[in-house]
């Protein structure tokens, strides 16, 4: 395999990049270092640009600038116009004071004979420095980072929540600097941002040390699930692990910290794992689609991580917890959210608008309204569903998934899947844009061109990737019609991966 473009490595760190060419790629850079160089370059600056654009706009005051020229050249002009008013005067007092001088002239002669004489000189009077004052020390102003607060999303089985152990209770317990959250055979999850959640796994123990605007610190005896997104600026965001700290660029990752072994995973983004000693200053930068193995006894210097298979990657996304579509303040989400419990049987997938939610009976906080609760009969079959009513300030709501009818819905076919978003494809692409692109080329007299892409829809109907595997236009012409392609709106569906051809 050639060397891999540098642009592709940001087309792997953005998901833009199929599983398979993933693979390849990464095979490749656990050979070359040439390529490993130029991924650390590339992801690192790709990791950072959302720090950049989110950094806030310097003060200007253009709201003051249009009345600060206009007094500026105000206060100009009426300068100008005394000092012509002052002008004028003095000449017509210059006329009346001439006839004056001579006699002032003979008085004034007279008075410097008869004061010709000195006076004596005073004597010194001896004056009392005046006492100093000392000005008042300026008081500091300490600065404070606003609390956050996190908002239970999920529970399932046994979990124990600042000394909260039903579901009920703990859903309605808000987690904050100092809560501790205990999970047996169940796992919860917590929401503290727009796209911000951490999901504690079985049998761990998470303690949140600090929590604020400035930064976040968790403390993990056991699995820990994290996905971090639009930080604040210059806040931290680091997970504790044992003597190890892992800490956040702004990314999804996965820390499992057992029995004196630590391994993390890291899905998108990046996170560095250091020492968290003074004296050790071993440190392991693990980007996405990697993960990272090792004893706390052991050196982090020279260790290498290694790519995640795809079960592996799959697992991470499993581990997420689900979030709240929306994202406001606590008080507000309580107002506007209820408790749905799902009763189902061990192994049972349980699925939400759509969205899976795990296995087995669980306790969710989801947004007041009607949602659709649906049941995995078989691999790929899915009930028909059922529609149930959650109110903000009702009591929760129930639903057992053996009550649900047993119409299921046959996963469509991958070729039929294929067929049907091809065809949405065709459809709905602007063709008038895509001859906008080509019209430079057409002007050239430039025919039979094409441009091959590789699409990944998903069940919403996003795009899940979208790339460019071959063409003989121009690079920027091709980047043109990928774009056109990328604004097609896909309806819910079945997901599908597809190579689609489109000439010219």
């Amino acid at each position: 395999m050639k060397h891999v473009a540098p642009h592709r490595w940001a087309d792997l760190a953005a998901g833009r990049i199929g599983e398979a060419e993933a693979n390849r790629i990464r095979a490749h850079v656990a050979e070359c270092s040439r390529c490993a160089r130029a991924r650390d370059r590339v992801t690192g600056a790709y990791t950072a640009l959302p720090d950049i654009a989110r950094a806030p706009a310097p003060e200007l005051g253009w709201d003051h600038i249009g009345a600060r020229v206009y007094w500026a050249v105000s206060s100009e002009r009426r300068s100008i116009e005394r000092t012509s008013r002052q002008r004028a005067v003095r000449r017509r007092r210059l006329w009346v004071a001439v006839p004056m001088l001579g006699a002032v002239a003979s008085a004034a002669a007279i008075a410097a004979l008869v004061m010709s004489r000195p006076a004596p000189p005073a004597p010194p009077v001896a004056t009392a420095p005046a006492p100093a004052i000392a000005s008042p020390a300026p008081t500091p102003v300490e600065l404070v980072p606003a609390a956050l607060t996190g908002v239970v999303t999920l529970v399932t089985g046994e979990v124990d929540l600042d000394g909260a152990t039903t579901a009920g209770a703990i859903l309605d317990h808000a987690v904050a600097a100092g809560s501790i959250v205990r999970t047996g055979a169940g796992r919860a999850g917590v929401q503290f941002g727009a796209g911000s959640a951490f999901t504690v796994g079985a049998g761990s123990t998470v303690s949140v040390r600090r929590f604020d605007a400035a930064a976040i610190e968790l403390a993990v005896d056991g699995d820990l699930s994290v996905e971090v997104s639009a930080r604040a600026p210059g806040q931290r965001f680091a997970v504790v692990a044992g003597d190890r700290t892992v800490e956040v660029r702004g990314t999804a990752f996965r820390v499992v910290h057992r029995e004196g072994a630590l391994r993390v995973s890291c899905s998108h983004g990046r996170v560095a794992v250091y020492d968290s000693a003074a004296a050790a200053r071993g440190e392991v930068y693990v980007g996405a689609g990697h993960e990272l193995a090792v004893g706390d006894g052991e050196p982090l210097l020279d260790r290498n991580v290694r790519p995640m298979t795809g079960a592996a990657l799959a697992a991470l996304a499993a581990a997420a917890a689900p979030r709240l579509p929306t994202w406001t303040d606590a008080a507000s989400l309580y107002r506007t959210s209820g408790a749905l419990v799902v009763a189902a049987g061990h192994g049972s997938a349980v699925r939400v608008d759509g969205v899976a939610m795990g296995q087995g009976s669980m306790t969710l906080r989801v947004m007041s309204g009607r949602h659709l609760i649906e049941a995995e009969r078989a691999p790929g079959r899915w009930s028909q569903g059922d529609w149930i009513e959650v109110g903000g300030s009702g009591p929760e709501a129930r639903v057992d998934i053996e009550d649900i009818e047993e119409v299921v819905v046959e996963a469509p076919s991958p070729v039929a899947a294929r067929t049907a978003r091809t065809h949405q494809l065709d459809a709905s692409l602007d063709h008038g844009r895509v001859a906008t692109c080509l019209r430079a080329v057409s002007k050239q007299g430039i025919t039979d061109t094409y441009v091959e892409l590789e699409v990944g829809v998903d069940a919403d109907g996003a795009l899940s990737f979208l790339n460019i595997t071959s063409t003989d236009l121009p690079r920027s012409t091709a980047a043109c019609v990928r774009d056109a392609v990328a604004a097609v709106k896909f309806p819910a569906g079945p997901a599908a991966t597809w190579h689609h051809r489109l000439t010219f």
